[in-house]
Formats: structure tokens, C-alpha cells, sequence
């Protein structure tokens, strides 16, 4: 008799396609997943889609649009962030805060979501998945930065670039770091400079980058200075 090999069903291999390939795309991102930590990520995604059918809490797709869409572009911006407290305003279903504290142990997220449905989805995800890295605050970010400051603000598709600029720099003190996601890739260094002049933010790193299927993006950080910049 021949041996017998074992089937899979089709939810495994899924699983196992996912976690193979968020691995690897977010290796060629700079932010490198152990096996645990894809696996958290791709459990992220399968409870958005649960939760996404009656709550809307992302626009239509698939996972694996998510993934990409999502995932990956918060993934971004995990190698950018300092270590310490991070705030992400307006998380929303959890991006990027929930990537970012998968993937850098030395990062606490603190999700501020003040609409309540995407709140009680947050802390089913992390409390499910295991994120003790991350926790959830349905106040708005002003108060919740009077409490504590934090070390580092990010925001993704919640507000126009301008405005996250202003908004989140006045949730920082002196030194403290605020990251922007930035449409395409045509930033040269004077054009940073200007963006965050007025909100007295310089800039200290960046990254550009591709994701195969979305649009070129680059992702920032910038510095709170005592005074505007040039």
C-alpha cells in the first residue's frame, strides 16, 4: 500500500497561506514576524471579517485585500517607531496600532477609538488574540494625553495629512516623535521640512516603500521641537 498523505482542509491551507505570505512580505517591509506573531496578525484579519459583516468597521474586501491593504502598510511603519508608549489616533479596526505591538516588543499601543462599535471590536481582538502589548481608549486622544504623554503619535487614514500633522503634534511634549503615512513617493527633504514647520516638528526618518498592488507611499518620523524649524 502507498502512504497515505494527510489532508488538509481548506481553512487550514488558508491559514497557512496567509501566515507564509504576510511572513514574507513583512520581512521585505523591515519588520520581521516570528511565527507566533504572523499567526496574531492573520487571526486579526479573521476576526475583522466576522465582526465586518454586521459593524463595517473597513471598506468591502477580501483578507487577503486587507493584508495587503492594511496589514502591510501599518507593518510599514513598525521599524520607524521609537520604543515606549505609542498613541494611535482614530485606530478604527486596529491599524496600525495592533501590527505595530505584535511586531516590536518594546512598544506599548494605546488604541484610541472613541466610536463605540470599533472599540468593543478592538478589545475583542486583542483580549482574544493574546495582544498584551496594546490597550484601548474610547476617550478622545486629548484627554487620554493628559493622563499620560505619550512617547510617539500615529494615525493612518483617519486624517488629511495637514491636520494630523497639527492634531497630533499637540498631544506631544518636547522630543516627543509623531509618524505620518504620506501619499506617493515624491517627498524631497525641503517639502518635509515645510510640513512639519508649522506644527514645530522636524523630520528624522523616513521610509519609502511598495506594497505589490497598492500605490507608492512613504512613511515619516518626525521630531516636537522648541521652536519651528529653519
Amino acid at each position: 500500500m502507498g502512504v497515505r498523505t494527510p489532508m488538509v482542509d481548506a481553512a487550514t491551507f488558508h491559514v497557512e497561506h496567509l501566515t507564509r505570505r504576510l511572513t514574507e512580505a513583512a520581512a521585505r517591509l523591515g519588520a520581521p514576524l516570528s511565527g507566533g506573531a504572523a499567526a496574531k496578525l492573520v487571526g486579526h484579519l479573521r476576526l475583522l471579517a466576522e465582526w465586518n459583516r454586521t459593524h463595517n468597521l473597513v471598506g468591502p474586501g477580501t483578507i487577503e485585500d486587507w493584508l495587503s491593504r492594511h496589514t502591510l502598510d501599518s507593518l510599514a511603519a513598525a521599524s520607524l517607531v521609537p520604543a515606549g508608549t505609542g498613541f494611535d489616533v482614530g485606530s478604527g479596526a486596529g491599524f496600525p496600532g495592533i501590527p505595530i505591538a505584535v511586531a516590536r516588543p518594546d512598544v506599548r499601543m494605546v488604541l484610541i477609538e472613541p466610536r463605540q462599535k470599533r472599540a468593543a471590536f478592538l478589545q475583542a481582538a486583542i483580549g482574544s488574540l493574546g495582544i498584551d502589548r496594546a490597550t484601548v481608549e474610547s476617550r478622545q486622544s486629548s484627554a487620554v494625553a493628559i493622563a499620560k504623554r505619550p512617547v510617539f503619535v500615529i494615525s493612518r487614514a483617519t486624517f488629511p495629512v495637514v491636520e494630523w500633522i497639527a492634531t497630533g503634534a499637540a498631544l506631544l511634549g518636547f522630543g516627543g516623535q509623531l509618524v505620518a503615512f504620506l501619499p506617493g513617493g515624491g517627498w524631497p527633504e525641503e517639502k518635509l521640512v515645510a510640513l512639519g514647520r508649522a506644527a514645530n516638528l522636524a523630520p528624522t526618518a523616513r521610509k519609502d516603500y511598495e506594497i505589490p498592488g497598492q500605490p507608492a507611499r512613504t512613511v515619516v518620523l518626525f521630531v516636537r521641537e522648541d521652536a519651528p524649524v529653519g
